[in-house]
């Protein structure tokens, strides 16, 4: 979060964070309803409530996880699922 402020402070309009696995303890909620991040993003690798917190985003790893388990059971690669097209 004091990223986020030192990047408010200095003339962000938007600021957003990304993560794979958030956890959040009830600081964690207090910080996010602060404003200083206008989005959180995750995934449900991890359960979390959004605490009616309209700044957190939450995908789903469903459809990641069983493309995983499918070309592991049929002896494929799953290396191309973590590329990232354009990188």
């Amino acid at each position: 979060m004091e990223a986020a402020r030192v990047a408010r402070e200095n003339g962000a309009t938007k600021v957003r964070a990304a993560v794979s696995h958030a956890v959040l303890n009830d600081t964690g909620y207090e910080r996010m309803a602060t404003g200083f991040l206008d989005e959180l993003i995750t995934t449900n690798s991890t359960p979390l409530e959004t605490k009616g917190l309209k700044n957190i985003t939450i995908l789903s790893v469903a459809s990641l996880l069983g493309e995983a388990i499918l070309r592991i059971n049929n002896h494929q690669s799953v290396t191309s699922l973590f590329k990232i097209k354009g990188f």
